[in-house]
C-alpha cells in the first residue's frame, strides 16, 4: 500500500473527505512530516492510531491540548475533532493508521462488535487515549499499533490478516484497561465548544472566497 501524508481535506462541517482504504479493506496508513505541513482541524467516522516516530507532537483532541513525545502515541475515537502540529523539537514525524471499526468488529450482530467495539465507539467520555511506553500495557498496545502500520505499509503476503490481528490485539488491550484510563465525561461546556468549533469550520469553508472578519 502506498504511503502518503494525511492531508485531511474536509467538508463544510470539518468532516474529512478522504476515503481510508477500500470498502473491502477499510484501513490506510500514513507517514506525516509535521515540519512540512501540520494536520488541520478535522474529524472522521474511522478510528485513528498515531505514533510519534521522531520528535515531539502537539495535538488537540476532545477539548484537550496534548504533548506526545517520540515513541509514544495516541488513540483517537470516532467523530473526535482533532489537529496535530510539531512540538518544540526541531522535527516531528508520525506514523498513523486510520481504520473503520468494522475491520475488526465485523457486522453489528457479531460478538466482536457488540462486546468490544460498540461500547468503545459510543462512549462520549472516551474521546482519546494517550499511549506511553512507560506503562506496560500501553507499551504492548504501541507495539501492536506499529505492527499493524508496518504490515499495512509493506503489504507482505496475507497482510490483511496481520493488520486485522494486530488491531484486534490493540483494541482488546484498550477494552481490558479502559476503566483504569477512562477520561471523565465531557462537560456540557466542552461539548458546546466542540460544536461551536465545527460550526466555525463550516462557516469558514462556506465563506472561504470572502474576506473574513473576526468581529
Amino acid at each position: 500500500m502506498s504511503i502518503s501524508s494525511c492531508t485531511a481535506l474536509a467538508d463544510e462541517q470539518g468532516k474529512e473527505l478522504a476515503r481510508h482504504g477500500t470498502p473491502a479493506f477499510p484501513a490506510a496508513c500514513y507517514r506525516d512530516d509535521l515540519n512540512e505541513l501540520s494536520v488541520p482541524w478535522h474529524w472522521h467516522e474511522e478510528l485513528e492510531l498515531v505514533t510519534v516516530a521522531e520528535g515531539t507532537m502537539s495535538a488537540s483532541a476532545g477539548g484537550a491540548v496534548l504533548t506526545i513525545k517520540q515513541g509514544d502515541g495516541i488513540f483517537l475515537n470516532k467523530g473526535i475533532l482533532h489537529q496535530m502540529q510539531k512540538g518544540e523539537d526541531a522535527s516531528c514525524r508520525l506514523h498513523s493508521l486510520v481504520f473503520h471499526g468494522r475491520l475488526v468488529g465485523g457486522g453489528m450482530e457479531s460478538i466482536f462488535w457488540q462486546k468490544y467495539l460498540e461500547p468503545l465507539l459510543f462512549d462520549a467520555g472516551f474521546p482519546f487515549c494517550l499511549l506511553s511506553r512507560s506503562i506496560p500495557w500501553q507499551e504492548e498496545a504501541l507495539l501492536a499499533a506499529e505492527k499493524a502500520w508496518r504490515s499495512c505499509s509493506e503489504e507482505p503476503p496475507g497482510f490483511e490478516f496481520s493488520v486485522r490481528n494486530a488491531l484486534s490485539d490493540f483494541l482488546y488491550l484498550l477494552h481490558a484497561n479502559r476503566p483504569a484510563v477512562r477520561q471523565s465525561r465531557p462537560s456540557p461546556k466542552a461539548l458546546r465548544e466542540q460544536e461551536r468549533l465545527k460550526q466555525m469550520l463550516a462557516y469558514i469553508h462556506g465563506h472561504s472566497c470572502e474576506e473574513l472578519d473576526v468581529r
